[in-house]
């Protein structure tokens, strides 16, 4: 059973953010090319940006490192409880490229995918936060406007982020849906 503790923490926790996460504690050769974006990029948790950087912390003290390496590493910094939680992210098909047996060529795929999406909706939502600014300030129809626009574009990217869970649905009346694996 999972700790009071990291069941609190599983709800400040944005499935993506714990994707990227998966994916550079599966992959760790990914830091060697992703180091600055993936130091650059702004989590919404508290934990996975202080586990981000303890990742990075150890990469920068070992010159090679496998994911037991770094597991092994991370297990005596504290973090193990955040580590649980990202393993315990639940993924869609096409997040299969953060699994330990994905492909290299995979894995590059998708971590590039996920990283754009990622970085696409930090800055909507900076842009978003200004918008609503400028809105309060001067109440023009320009301003309503461009706030209007930015929140469609963060819904739709919220529904890329959703789009996966069709292949869980099984468009024919009466028939079982199909099982993610």
């Amino acid at each position: 059973p999972a700790s009071s503790e990291l069941v609190g923490l599983s709800h400040a926790v944005s499935p993506r953010e714990a994707l990227i996460v998966k994916a550079i504690l599966n992959h760790p050769w990914l830091i060697d090319d992703h180091a600055e974006a993936l130091a650059d990029l702004s989590f919404s948790s508290h934990a996975l940006s202080a586990l981000r950087d303890e990742i990075l912390n150890v990469h920068a003290a070992h010159n090679s490192l496998d994911s037991s390496t770094l597991r092994s590493q991370l297990s005596k910094t504290g973090v193990s409880k955040v580590v649980d939680l990202v393993e315990r992210t639940i993924t869609h098909r096409s997040d299969r490229f953060a699994e330990p047996e994905a492909s290299a060529a995979d894995v590059e795929t998708g971590w590039r995918h996920v990283l754009a999406l990622h970085q696409r909706q930090d800055g909507l939502e900076r842009s978003l936060k200004a918008a609503e600014e400028a809105w309060y300030r001067d109440c023009t129809p320009e301003a309503e406007t461009r706030l209007l626009d930015l929140k469609r574009q963060l819904a739709q990217l919220s529904s890329v982020d959703h789009v996966d869970n069709m292949d869980l649905i099984d468009p024919q009346p009466g028939g079982a849906a199909k099982q993610a694996s």
